[in-house]
């Protein structure tokens, strides 16, 4: 004779909605009692609130990238200025008296940073969390033609590139030529 069997399935039951939701979801658990051979499984269906886990907070390290006029092509040694539109997506806000700004390097194709191709744009304004800002970006081609990515990146002075703390940089193909 087959020994019987419990399985407790739990299910999160949202509802489709055009709103947000603001009351807490329900869990609805279904006991499935397995019979022995010939005869019909049995269940006990149940509905029961459980309250939503805090939504976290956004990231302190957090940042998009929402435009940006980086050239795809630059003469050898040239130098342009590029505005990039960043929006502040953490949790903090950005001052101008503080260390956070737009920062660049130049990596060759297989992603090898170059030494000494880099730099930093200011903070022109106090930037709240989900404002954006103009960053105005003096860049200098690197001195050999070839491909290259110029990649942006946000940048805490004398604590870490965001892409360290997990945010994804914005990297561009640029050709030198």
């Amino acid at each position: 004779m087959k020994d019987c069997v419990a399985v407790l399935c739990t299910f999160l039951v949202i509802g489709a909605c055009s709103k947000p939701r603001t009351e807490a979801p329900m869990e609805r658990q279904v006991l499935v009692k397995e019979q022995p051979a010939g005869q019909e499984a049995t269940t006990r269906d149940s509905m029961v609130a459980r309250p939503r886990p805090p939504e976290a907070k956004t990231a302190a390290y957090s940042y998009s990238i929402v435009e940006h006029a980086t050239p795809h092509e630059m003469f050898a040694d040239s130098t342009v200025t590029v505005l990039v539109k960043v929006r502040n997506t953490s949790d903090r806000a950005w001052s101008t008296e503080g260390p956070t700004k737009l920062g660049f390097y130049w990596t060759n194709e297989e992603n090898k940073r170059l030494r000494g191709e880099e730099g930093r744009a200011l903070l022109r304004k106090d930037t709240p969390p989900e404002a954006a800002v103009f960053f105005q970006c003096r860049v200098k081609a690197p001195a050999t033609p070839g491909r290259y990515r110029l990649v942006w990146d946000m940048i805490e002075e004398k604590v870490a590139w965001f892409e360290s703390k997990g945010v994804k940089p914005l990297r561009v193909s640029v050709t030198v030529l």
